[in-house]
């Protein structure tokens, strides 16, 4: 009686741990909820082992430089900048894209509607668009 109140227990513990909110997918029912990959954001890891599933950071780039997403930035979010991005990119002439890539070593996708180098990482909000990142990358980091 005690090691089945014990399993129980252990059981219980395993799966409210597990357990998210309706509007987050369950990482423990990872194949069901992502397909055959779960695509996660910097530092982010499939929980409880991710089962019957591949779980990879989503990466993109442009320019030759790698975009990453922070954690809780949707995978269509990230698409969606990506494409953003790659349209202010597209603008530069090829004197621009060199010293852009001299001045940026790093993308990451971020919450909000911002655009700001710091460092040599480029944070781009989820709700800046192309205009927005491409006046970002023409007056303040190129300038």
């Amino acid at each position: 009686m005690k090691k089945l109140l014990i399993v129980t227990l252990i059981i219980t513990a395993v799966l409210f741990a597990c357990e998210k909110d309706d509007d987050d997918p369950d990482p423990c029912n990872c194949l069901s909820t992502y397909g055959t990959t779960a695509h996660l954001g910097m530092n982010e890891t499939c929980t409880c082992g991710g089962t019957g599933c591949n779980c990879t950071e989503q990466t993109a780039t442009v320019g030759g430089i790698t975009v990453r997403k922070q954690a809780g930035v949707t995978v269509q979010q990230m698409n969606d900048a990506v494409a953003n991005i790659n349209t202010a990119y597209g603008y530069l002439g090829n004197l621009e894209k060199t010293n852009f890539a001299d001045k940026v070593k790093a993308i990451h996708v971020v919450t909000g509607n911002s655009v700001i180098l710091e460092g040599t990482t480029l944070k781009v909000g989820i709700g800046a668009d192309g205009n927005v990142i491409g006046e970002y990358i023409i007056f303040t980091i190129l300038a």
